[in-house]
């Protein structure tokens, strides 16, 4: 029988190939500004590229784990491979510029019916601590001031460049849940990761948030902003009733054992609170 510590370094090693593996993922993927030049020219995206590298540079700038990092590219990769987010998503990593700079980790393009596209911003977390919050807050701030995310570095089927008005969320999972998910990750095994839970704490998260955003946003006079949360709520919601089966197994008092999703649901229930006394 293998002792903890045997255990722990296997653990340990099964992070750091998850780890090499998600950023080669991430790298092929990533939209590159220097593919923008033509777009931009070369002197404001140099100007940008800079700017990164003093944001990076600075005390305040805090390096994604390697847990987080884990997880971006497994849902990166999983929203299409095993359908997580629906048969229509299409998941783009973002610039380094963007990630850094306007706080968005993963654009995701709904294309249902011919001619409408609705997308969403993607921060991923894996820490219940402040930061956490502080994320939420910058959300609700922008919604206070009639802002959503906004990229300038986009490229897909339908659009290249610069993408206001996108209504954003937070997601995640606690690094235990994380671990969990990992050796499954690292074996391919497509059949498991379709059945996955991460993908239900996933769109739980993400239809708490759009409902409390829009909420949140018609309470402080910017229906505008509600309506487009409501949007991606609309989406949420039937991708929900499309996966009821794998839902009714993941009962949501059940995910409130992640502390990510149980944090989340803290900040929500305290801005519902503030919302009453208005």
């Amino acid at each position: 029988m293998r002792n903890q510590f045997e255990r722990e370094i296997e653990q340990e090693t099964d992070v750091e190939l998850a780890f090499r593996r998600a950023e080669e993922a991430l790298a092929l993927d990533v939209i590159k500004e220097k593919d923008f030049i033509d777009l931009y020219g070369e002197d404001n995206v140099e100007r940008d590229l800079a700017e990164i590298q003093k944001i990076e540079a600075s005390p305040e700038y805090r390096e994604p784990s390697k847990m987080a990092t884990v997880l971006e590219a497994i849902i990166h990769e999983q929203a299409e491979l095993s359908d997580w987010l629906g048969p229509d998503a299409r998941t783009m990593k973002t610039s380094r510029y963007d990630d850094v700079k306007n706080g968005v980790d993963e654009i995701v393009e709904f294309t249902g019916e011919p001619g409408k596209t609705s997308r969403l911003a993607l921060g991923i977390d894996v820490t219940f601590n402040p930061v956490l919050d502080k994320k939420l807050e910058r959300i609700v701030s922008k919604i206070e001031r009639g802002e959503l995310a906004q990229v300038k570095y986009f490229k897909s089927s339908s659009l290249r460049g610069e993408v206001q008005q996108i209504p954003e969320v937070v997601v995640g999972a606690d690094q235990r849940t994380v671990e969990q998910l990992i050796p499954v990750w690292l074996a391919r095994d497509q059949g498991k990761l379709a059945e996955h839970p991460m993908q239900i704490i996933m769109l739980e998260e993400i239809r708490l948030q759009l409902e409390a955003f829009a909420a949140y946003a018609r309470a402080v006079g910017q229906p505008a902003i509600a309506e487009t949360y409501e949007t991606d709520l609309a989406i949420a919601n039937e991708l929900l009733t499309q996966k009821e089966d794998l839902r009714k197994r993941n009962p949501l008092q059940a995910l409130k054992n992640d502390q990510v999703f149980f944090g989340i649901c803290l900040y929500l229930e305290r801005l519902r609170k503030k919302l009453k006394k208005k």
